[in-house]
């Protein structure tokens, strides 16, 4: 398969990843589901480096915005997106580069740490304008309990995608 469609494939293939990590919720009496996307979109950035993790994910929300379920408990739409959890959905984007842009800077761990900042930056803003909680109440409600568990499942991508042979992908 030459480069340029085993890229495309690749990045079809990863955005069902993603859309399957999703699946897997928890739910809670927290305003935000619990799910393992974080992993999904990490290992997406981490494999396929800035440039078709970015691609993957925009496809994976693409596919969720005209109505596909890939996002948690099987939803998709419009009404997602721009829900009080949607702000995260937006901010995987951000936290899928800065995992792929990790292989380009020492030490590797703060590119992922910058992009999950960023992720929960855009969620709780959106909660936010979405709920009209403050800034301070957002980051309690829709960041904190969820923080942790994202940076757990950042550091398995990361060493899942060590394992992961996709050989020349990389941007």
């Amino acid at each position: 398969m030459s480069g340029r469609y085993r890229k495309l494939t690749l990045t079809a293939l990863f955005a069902v990843i993603i859309a399957f990590f999703s699946w897997i919720s928890v739910p809670t009496p927290l305003t935000v589901p619990v799910t393992l996307q974080v992993f999904g979109v990490s290992l997406c950035g981490f494999a396929l480096g800035a440039k078709w993790g970015g691609a993957c994910i925009a496809v994976y929300i693409t596919m969720g915005a005209v109505g596909l379920p890939v996002f948690s408990f099987f939803q998709g739409g419009i009404s997602v997106l721009t829900s009080q959890s949607g702000g995260f959905v937006f901010g995987f984007l951000l936290l899928g580069i800065f995992c792929g842009l990790s292989r380009l800077c020492k030490p590797k761990f703060l590119m992922p740490i910058l992009g999950l900042l960023l992720c929960h930056t855009v969620g709780v803003l959106q909660f936010c304008l979405v709920t009209g909680s403050g800034v301070l109440g957002g980051i309690i409600t829709a960041s904190l309990p969820f923080i942790l568990k994202d940076g757990v499942l950042i550091f398995l991508a990361h060493q899942t995608s060590k394992r992961i042979k996709l050989g020349e992908i990389y941007d």
